[in-house]
């Protein structure tokens, strides 16, 4: 005779064990798999914030006239190239804006940034400030004249 914990062969136990859910079996790669997506997705939002800043038309100014500029050309070389990821902040709404930004360049001599600021007014950017700092040296390029703010005579 059979005790009554044991069970004949043939006959089921009466209850199945029971099976684990698919997250029970798959947890771990489901973690890795949400922690993945959300540091692909704070890379892309950084980098889509530097490209939107690369991409700015007093940038691209900016760029342009350190290019032409024969004292930043005789330092770094031909031909300059501007770097990946520019830095700064620019706010525009319709007609008119300000841009603080640092762009990095390089050219065979060596590299730099160029930092600017500027002004948009009736759809038109003007630089207040557009230099170039080469690396190692303190000396830095002018490509626009500083606004000088007129003294006031006191009586």
């Amino acid at each position: 005779m059979s005790s009554p914990t044991q069970y004949s062969p043939g006959y089921p136990a009466p209850y199945p064990p029971r099976q684990k859910s698919w997250i029970e079996r798959h947890w771990i790669a489901l973690v890795i798999s949400i922690v993945l997506f959300f540091v692909l997705a704070v890379v892309v939002f950084v980098v889509g914030i530097f490209v939107l800043v690369s991409n700015t038309e007093p940038e691209k100014l900016a760029f342009a006239k350190a290019a032409n500029s024969p004292a930043v050309v005789e330092r770094l070389g031909q031909p300059i190239k501007k770097g990946m990821f520019s830095s700064g902040s620019i706010n525009t709404t319709g007609p008119s804006g300000h841009a603080e930004l640092k762009v990095p360049i390089s050219g065979p001599k060596g590299e730099g940034y160029i930092y600017l600021t500027a002004n948009k007014s009736a759809d038109r950017w003007t630089f207040t400030q557009l230099e170039v700092a080469i690396d190692g040296d303190e000396k830095r390029i002018e490509l626009v004249e500083p606004t000088r703010v007129p003294e006031q005579n006191s009586f």
